[in-house]
């Protein structure tokens, strides 16, 4: 690989790592500040309600149904008080919300630029067909020409990232005479994300013409119909899914960007595919996972055949921990582990529940294994069940002669997604206050 190569691919490669943790930084950040508002509101209105139920006279009830209180005079600056700071609680509270949404799709836009800078690393001669251009007085600030090119590139992408998030998709398929849309289904829930975006900066949410022209063009499925001045909301359920939705299409980009302009680096690439859904696997994002490992299973190309079977395996894998024994079981079926290495025969032997077998296999490789070693055993998610079997521990302390000692995950909260819905459950069977640990998961092998 060219020093050339080199380069774009560190560019590629450090780009997806980059937007992945932006991503899931956002994703774990958005339950820990939701429950802090929460609070907020929470306590602006038991004082509000406080004031109110400790200074009151008399109430009456209204003909319409409504109450009026009458109350000293002295208190209703205090509850006025109050009322402003309840009210600008709540209304913190649906601004930060929206906020996340609006940095999602900023990250995105910066990952979007970044890949473009990729293309042209990768491929310096697409820039010869750029219409940007620059005067003979611009060009002599340039102490080289590789300083003039990066300013054209930068051109290039303020010009695209200007374009709406469809167009620029667009873009990008013309330059690099690629479908990219085509098999995301999830293509349309992307195009409703970045206009409700839209909406939120543009329009303080309301529901315009152009949102709703743009999602019917994309055959955006509504739950509900929308019409123009409607206001949108972005709930946690909705940040989620956006998410995730976000992240699909953006690795996905990266990654068929990837294998189109560095066809020799397809190793690293598959490596690091599967070391994306690997971490989902982890983070026990079943769903995201195995759309990721599809993704990669139905790549026209592998940089090996055992690079496929981590991807089969994995997303066997990701099947079975999210309750589809079946699929799992089925996606292992399709072939024949007796024939492959002994790492891989082990994790299909395990997924299965064969442990018996499992046994054998740990015995055959033995403890001197590069591929299986004591950090394997302990921390891959594919030995999840087995190391329930107390044999496991027998035949680990036999082989490496030393205990085998464990980190037991908590099942209850799996990630800080899980906090916030355990504090609104805790809240709703009547707990004034919450207090929940979170354990991190443990710093799994990639197997």
């Amino acid at each position: 690989m060219s020093e050339q190569s080199k380069d774009s691919a560190k560019l590629i490669k450090e780009s997806i790592n980059s937007f992945v943790q932006q991503v899931d930084g956002l994703a774990d950040a958005a339950p820990v500040v939701k429950l802090v508002l929460d609070a907020s509101v929470s306590h602006s209105q038991r004082r509000l309600d406080a004031l109110i139920n400790n200074d009151v006279v008399e109430k009456k009830k209204n003909d319409d149904g409504s109450y009026r209180v009458v109350m000293q005079s002295d208190a209703i600056a205090k509850v006025i008080r109050a009322s402003k700071k309840c009210g600008a609680s709540a209304i913190a509270r649906q601004l930060v919300s929206r906020s996340f949404l609006v940095a999602l799709i900023s990250q995105y836009d910066a990952f979007l630029g970044n890949l473009i800078r990729f293309m042209y690393s990768a491929r310096p001669e697409m820039l010869r067909g750029s219409e940007r251009t620059m005067t003979y007085s611009q060009l002599c600030d340039f102490s080289c020409l590789d300083d003039a090119c990066k300013a054209i590139v930068d051109k290039e992408v303020d010009a695209v990232l200007r374009k709406n998030h469809a167009d620029q998709i667009s873009w990008l398929e013309t330059k690099l005479d690629i479908v990219l849309t085509q098999d995301v289904a999830h293509w349309p829930e992307f195009i409703e994300i970045t206009e409700r975006r839209n909406l939120f900066v543009h329009t303080d949410g309301r529901v315009s013409d152009q949102y709703l022209s743009n999602c019917k063009k994309h055959k955006v499925k509504f739950g509900k119909d929308r019409a123009t001045g409607d206001v949108l909301e972005c709930d946690g359920a909705y940040l989620r899914r956006a998410r995730a939705v976000v992240f699909e299409i953006g690795v996905k980009l990266g990654h068929t960007m990837w294998r189109k302009l560095l066809k020799s680096d397809i190793e690293a690439a598959d490596f690091h595919l599967n070391t994306i859904a690997y971490e989902l696997i982890k983070r026990h994002e079943y769903d995201l996972a195995i759309t990721i490992l599809q993704f990669g299973l139905d790549q026209k190309r592998h940089f090996s055949e055992k690079s496929r079977l981590f991807f089969l395996i994995n997303l066997a894998q990701a099947y079975k921990w999210s309750g589809n024994d079946q699929r799992c079981h089925e996606l292992l079926g399709i072939e024949d582990w007796d024939a492959r290495s002994n790492d891989l025969l082990l994790a299909a032997t395990v997924l299965k529940n064969e442990f018996d077998e499992a046994l054998r296999v740990m015995e055959e490789i033995g403890a001197n294994s590069e591929n299986v070693d004591t950090g394997a055993y302990r921390e891959w998610p594919v030995f999840r069940e087995f190391r329930k079997d107390p044999r496991f521990a027998e035949k680990f302390e036999d082989l490496f002669h030393e205990k085998l000692v464990i980190e037991e995950e908590n099942e209850e909260i799996q990630t800080l997604h899980d906090l916030s819905e355990y504090v609104v459950n805790a809240s709703a069977n009547g707990s004034e206050s919450s207090t929940a640990v979170v354990k991190e998961p443990v710093n799994e092998s990639r197997s």
